[in-house]
This record gives structure tokens, C-alpha cells and sequence, in this order.
């Protein structure tokens, strides 16, 4: 296994980075080494759906933090994810702090 960090974002910003035609050519190396690549992004509100089909990923696990976003708009982007055909293999709740009885 290896791991390639991003490095430090300076800007405090997230989203598309300025020179998206080197980063594909850089991941499709990525793509004809390895069998499975795993990719940290930011959530859909910073505009995950578009850095999905710039990178030309075809499937998603989708990690949902406790009680952000409704169910409602989840299966939502999920559906659009589908329409651009990448499949969720599953998702993950995160955060999620159970009350004790």
C-alpha cells in the first residue's frame, strides 16, 4: 500500500485544482499501476460531483457525517452519481454518537 498525500491547502479552500488536465494524466498513471486507489475529497457541498467525473471514478464509498445532511438529499446525489454512471459500493456513518440507556 501507498500513500500519496495532498500536502497543505494554503488557501483554506477546497474544490477543483487550477491545472485538472496534469492531475488526470498524473491519475490514470495512478490507474494502469494500481487495482484500487482510494481518494480522500471534500463532501458534495464543495462540489464533490464534479470532481468525481473529472477524475473518472466509476465508484464511490460515501462517508455521511451524523445528522449534516438529510437522508433525503443523500439519496439525491446519489441518484445524480448514478446518472453519471458511478456506483456507491456502500456508505459509512460517521460521528455518530449513540445515547446510553
Amino acid at each position: 500500500m501507498f500513500l500519496l498525500s495532498a500536502g497543505k491547502n494554503l488557501s483554506g479552500r477546497t474544490g477543483i485544482p487550477e491545472n485538472s488536465r496534469k492531475i488526470q494524466e498524473f491519475l490514470s498513471t495512478l490507474q494502469s499501476k494500481y487495482d484500487v486507489i482510494i481518494y480522500d475529497t471534500p463532501s458534495f457541498s464543495d462540489g464533490l460531483e464534479y470532481i468525481l467525473a473529472m477524475y473518472g471514478l466509476d465508484n464511490i464509498i460515501m462517508v455521511v457525517e451524523a445528522n449534516r445532511f438529510s437522508g433525503e438529499l443523500i439519496h439525491t446525489e446519489l441518484a445524480s452519481l448514478k446518472g453519471k454512471g458511478i456506483t456507491s459500493l456502500g456508505t459509512v456513518l460517521n460521528k455518530y454518537h449513540a445515547k446510553r440507556s
